[in-house]
């Protein structure tokens, strides 16, 4: 049976095991230890006045970066959202922030569900120098694009819906029993091992009323949410004007097609 160790309190649980990798240079296969990683968190899902608010704080930002006499920030100055909303002509800024009817169509209602997060991740054990890391160390650490690159890093994630309390632990079997990936109850994405989620559950289960000690992230969901809002605005605005050249192009092919020639 599978069972963490814990390394932060209502955080970071981890056990150590090994893992079989194959060379890209040879193909050799060989063996090495690796620390297989559970991250703990909550949080509630964001509003969709909430995440508009958002956009629109960031949507003012850039218009007024766009005045003539407006303050210029720098691209190191800009957040996440920041730097995609500048890339948005003015009129689809205006459109943010005065005519925003079709983007709140897109956006989530406001009915906020409460989630409890679980994170999957393996990491080489070469990594953890004899210096404790911290819980910030880890959660950098298994996102980091080199080491997902080498097959490590997160594997999965799942979410159990906890907004009147943890789920009746027989139902959330049911569901993991018959694989379950999107359900109002559980959301899972990635890849993990059977036994691995178990013993996940044991320590969510656990934790009783304690759950609420987790770490509360949904700042960073909602920043998630409104930044894949303002991209979902970026891409319409790029078809959109794909849609117009595309429009001119035949526009001008049909006027040549029509002019009458010298000859």
């Amino acid at each position: 049976m599978i069972e963490y160790k814990e390394l932060f309190p209502f955080a970071i649980y981890a056990r150590d095991t090994e893992m079989d990798l194959t060379l890209p240079q040879t193909g050799q296969e060989i063996t090495i230890p690796v620390q297989c990683l559970l991250l703990l968190n909550r949080y509630t899902t964001p509003t969709g006045e909430e995440i508009l608010t958002l956009l629109q704080d960031g949507a003012k930002k850039i218009s007024d970066e766009k005045k003539p006499v407006g303050p210029t920030l720098l691209k190191k100055d800009k957040n996440d959202l920041e730097r995609v909303l500048s890339e948005l002509n003015t009129h689809t800024i205006n459109s943010i922030l005065h005519d925003c009817e079709e983007i709140v169509n897109n956006l989530p209602d406001d009915s906020a569900q409460r989630y409890a997060r679980m994170i999957f991740a393996i990491i080489p054990s070469d990594m953890i120098t004899p210096k404790a890391p911290s819980a910030t160390w880890y959660a950098n650490t298994i996102s980091s694009r080199n080491l997902q690159k080498r097959g490590f890093g997160t594997q999965a994630i799942m979410e159990i819906e906890i907004t009147d309390g943890l789920p009746l632990l027989n139902e959330l079997e049911i569901l993991l029993a018959h694989r379950v990936s999107n359900s109002k109850t559980l959301n899972f994405h990635g890849s993990c091992e059977h036994e691995e989620i178990c013993a996940a559950v044991k320590i969510l289960y656990g934790l009783g009323e304690n759950i609420e000690m987790l770490e509360d992230i949904s700042e960073q969901i909602l920043e998630t949410e409104t930044i894949d809002a303002a991209r979902t605005v970026l891409n319409e605005q790029i078809n959109a004007l794909a849609m117009i050249q595309q429009r001119e192009k035949q526009q001008n092919t049909a006027r040549q097609a029509n002019f009458p020639s010298n000859s």
